[in-house]
C-alpha cells in the first residue's frame, strides 16, 4: 500500500470503466506478488520474483510520482565468515544482518533477496540520498565486525549500490539496472556505498 494504505484513487467525476481498470490492476498485482511469496530458510526474505514485482507496483500503482529509493547490498564477507565459522554460524550471521537491516529502516520497507543473495530494499516515499543516510546509520551501528554466542568474532565487508525513482530512472527496470551499476561501482572501488549518478 501507499502512504497512509491508500494504494491509487480516482478523482470524481470517474468513468467506471477507469474504476473497474484500476481494481483489476491491484488485483492482478497483489495475485502476482502472492505468487511470489516463497521465503528463503535462512533469511525469512522473499526472493528475486517478489522484489521485482514490488518494485513494479511501487512504481506504477502505490507511488507513481516517487519518490522511490531501491538499494542492493551485497556481503562480500559471505565466503570469509562461513570458511571460519560454519554454514549454521553464517546464516545466523546472515540472519542476525537482515533484523538488523529491518529495524534500521522506515515500516514500509520491503526487503528481498535477489538471485544472487543480494539484500534488495523497496524503500516507497524515500530518495536515493535519504535512502543512503539510513544505510550509512544501519552500517555504522553494525560496525566491520560481528560478535557470535560463544566467543567468535567475524569480519564484515558489505557495499552497497543506491538509486532512485525518478531522479535515476523512470521505470522499475531501469531503476533496477541502476542500483546494480551503483553495487557494481562500490564493491569495483571497495567502498561501502556508491549513490547512482
Amino acid at each position: 500500500p501507499g502512504a497512509g494504505g491508500i494504494d491509487a484513487f480516482v478523482t470524481k467525476p470517474f468513468n467506471v470503466n477507469t474504476l473497474a481498470e484500476l481494481v483489476m490492476e491491484r488485483i492482478a498485482s497483489a495475485a502476482k506478488l502472492r505468487a511470489a511469496a516463497v521465503a528463503d530458510e535462512v533469511t525469512g526474505l522473499l526472493g528475486h520474483e517478489y522484489v521485482e514485482a514490488r518494485l513494479i507496483d511501487e512504481l506504477t500503482v502505490a507511488s507513481p510520482q516517487g519518490p522511490v529509493a531501491f538499494v542492493l547490498v551485497r556481503l562480500r564477507s559471505l565466503n570469509e565468515v562461513t570458511t571460519t565459522v560454519g554454514r549454521e554460524g553464517s546464516d545466523y550471521v546472515v540472519r542476525e544482518l537482515v533484523r538488523h537491516a529491518r529495524s534500521s529502516l522506515p515500516g514500509d520497507a520491503a526487503l528481498g533477496l535477489t538471485r544472487t543473495d543480494e539484500l534488495a530494499i523497496v524503500l516507497p516515499g524515500v530518495t536515493a540520498a535519504e535512502a543512503a543516510a539510513h544505510l550509512r546509520r544501519a552500517m555504522d551501528e553494525i560496525g566491520t565486525s560481528f560478535p557470535l554466542p560463544g566467543g567468535a568474532v567475524v569480519p564484515l565487508r558489505y557495499c552497497a549500490g543506491v538509486a532512485g525513482f525518478p531522479e535515476h530512472a523512470a521505470d522499475a527496470d531501469s531503476l533496477y539496472m541502476a542500483t546494480d551499476n551503483a553495487l557494481s561501482d562500490a564493491v569495483a572501488q571497495e567502498v561501502q556505498l556508491v549513490v547512482s549518478i
